[in-house]
């Protein structure tokens, strides 16, 4: 099912449907890469955003799409220069404004509850994301934002992949730069007191109570059953154990906080300046997220149980590239708890001990009542659990043959306790 809505004399809006997610995607007739063209009702179209005239035309209000600029554009220079993050699932293309380069970010998910503009625009004064620029919509839905862009920025998660493939080449923990690892826990702290302060509508905290406790323990049950049917018996047994233990420790958290949180946090969605700046990226959550837990307030320490099962992944992949295994291969290496899983384990272990032993010190008791690595594990632990979870209900849902790597690596790293 697809409607269209024209946004200017040369684009168009077009919204479709697969009967269950609702897509919305610009486009022109603007010239553009064959890459980026798209057949449309027998016409060859190009993705908007990677257009040279896109970014000039909505800037001079040449479209109908709804528009906020927070710097002023009205002098400034802008060419094209052209896509960035091609494997990401939204577009982003690189501009020059003035010599200095800006990032645009499409969306393509028709989501009018999608708070990522919301993010920039409270974190930006703060340092803690890319500055904002621009922001547009198509109705009451957002399209896109203009961020600037963190030139000569490191993906941490690229870092800290090459140092786990070091330590499996060397047979010991290579060590970490202190400088990226307390600069990490200061970021994910600062981000979490930002939001502890906001009060806006969509952001607000409150307490968290006994139906949150219930909420979270039926999305942990909700879950498992989704994978059930997709697993052997032994994992599922092992899951549901697991599982069990999640409402107790759900509980422990009651009349402390919860706030609007990232959701997705890993370390690929951070940018690191060295020597220290760390800026958080992409808060339009988790993608295969069902509507009903769509955007609850959780706890923050539920970022850190995300950031610890992007951990997992980062060692999972270091081992199959560095022994060039099958994926099904490093799947029995996770389930044997092999030496190479044994060391990447101690090794992430410490590394997350490392961030959260920072990020504790800046963190108010009223987020999270706890003072030390060992006190945060209970209260982390079922939201590895939940992670875990959601990983391999996310990859049943699009990347199928991958649920045994969100399996495997909990199994390996987290089913004992951190």
């Amino acid at each position: 099912m697809l409607s269209r809505e024209r946004a200017s004399s040369g684009a168009y809006v077009l919204v479709a449907t697969d009967g269950e997610t609702k897509y919305i995607l610009p486009v022109s007739r603007a010239p553009c890469s064959e890459k980026f063209r798209v057949r449309v009702d027998g016409e060859d179209l190009c993705e908007a955003e990677y257009t040279q005239g896109f970014l000039v035309e909505l800037l001079l209000g040449r479209t109908s799409l709804e528009v906020v600029t927070y710097e002023d554009f009205s002098q400034g220079k802008l060419k094209y220069i052209g896509p960035a993050a091609e494997e990401a699932t939204n577009p982003h293309v690189l501009y020059a404004l003035n010599g200095k380069k800006v990032l645009l970010k499409g969306y393509r998910l028709y989501r009018e509850n999608n708070f990522e503009p919301h993010f920039y625009k409270y974190l930006s004064p703060a340092g803690i994301v890319p500055r904002l620029l621009a922001e547009y919509k198509f109705g009451e839905v957002p399209l896109g934002i203009v961020t600037e862009y963190i030139e000569g920025g490191i993906d941490p998660g690229f870092i800290l992949y090459n140092l786990a493939k070091e330590t499996l080449g060397s047979q010991a923990t290579v060590k970490v730069d202190q400088d990226l690892l307390v600069s990490m826990g200061k970021a994910v702290s600062s981000f979490h007191y930002a939001m502890y302060l906001c009060h806006e509508f969509w952001c607000r905290p409150s307490l968290i109570d006994r139906r949150d406790v219930n909420l979270w323990s039926e999305r942990v049950s909700y879950y498992l059953k989704e994978v059930a049917g997709s697993i052997p018996s032994s994992w599922l047994d092992a899951l549901a154990r697991q599982a069990s233990k999640c409402a107790g420790s759900f509980e422990l958290l009651v009349g402390t906080y919860k706030i609007r949180n990232h959701q997705d946090l890993h370390f690929s969605q951070m940018i690191f300046k060295p020597p220290q700046a760390i800026f958080l990226l992409d808060f339009e959550g988790e993608p295969g997220r069902p509507p009903l837990y769509d955007t609850i307030l959780e706890p923050a320490l539920r970022d850190v149980a995300s950031l610890a099962r992007g951990a997992a992944y980062v060692s999972f992949y270091a081992i199959k590239d560095y022994y060039s295994l099958s994926l099904d291969e490093t799947v029995r290496m996770f389930l044997e708890e092999a030496k190479p899983v044994k060391l990447l384990k101690e090794w992430m272990n410490e590394i997350i001990e490392k961030i959260l032993k920072e990020y504790l010190k800046l963190l108010p008791r009223e987020i999270a009542a706890v003072t030390s690595p060992n006190e945060a594990y209970q209260l982390i632990y079922p939201w590895l659990v939940e992670r875990a979870l959601y990983e391999a209900y996310y990859e049943k849902k699009y990347r199928p043959r991958n649920i045994a790597v969100a399996i495997s690596t909990f199994l390996a790293f987290y089913s004992a306790h951190l």
